[in-house]
């Protein structure tokens, strides 16, 4: 049994840290004019309230809700140092007419009790870009071992006033 443990312990140190298994689902108000994203298990053909499988990383979207305003950013998803296997986790990135959200559930069926399962407010902090000539907003969620982080802008354009690029 000693012999079956130290071998276990060695394969572990040998192999490294393995996070558990992620998953990533896209919910909109329909319709959804158009959707880009570099994550590579991210369908073109983008469906609605599929769970995709995907890995940890830092990926770059643009999408076009019903009412025809862009948004711009970029979402990540990141194991804490040291995770080794766990739970599956269910990531939701809403892409709403008024600015994406991150959603954590405990279950692909988004079940938890009522809530959606986060360390963190599910609010978005804003500041003014010059550079951008809009707000950008930021939103970090943490659970389970990962972190997901969110940053985002509404695309306006170059000639707009700061009062019009202001978000609501």
């Amino acid at each position: 049994m000693k012999k079956l443990l130290l071998s276990l312990l060695a394969t572990l140190v040998l192999t490294g840290c393995s996070e558990g298994p992620t998953f990533l689902k896209f919910w909109w108000t329909p319709p959804l004019y158009y959707y880009m994203d570099n994550n590579p298990s991210v369908p073109y053909a983008l469906n609605k309230n599929v769970y995709y499988p995907t890995g940890t990383g830092t990926y770059s979207f643009y999408y076009e809700p019903w009412d025809g305003s862009g948004w711009y950013g970029s979402y990540s998803i990141v194991a804490d140092e040291g995770l080794f296997g766990g739970d599956p986790q269910y990531f939701e990135l809403s892409l709403l007419s008024f600015g994406p959200s991150f959603y954590t559930w405990d279950s692909p069926l988004g079940i938890s009790e009522g809530e959606p399962k986060s360390e963190s407010s599910p609010w978005a902090t804003c500041e003014f870009s010059d550079e951008l000539n809009t707000d950008v907003c930021k939103e970090t969620k943490k659970v389970d071992g990962y972190t997901a982080e969110l940053e985002y802008y509404r695309y306006t354009s170059p000639d707009a006033s700061q009062s019009e690029n202001k978000l609501p």
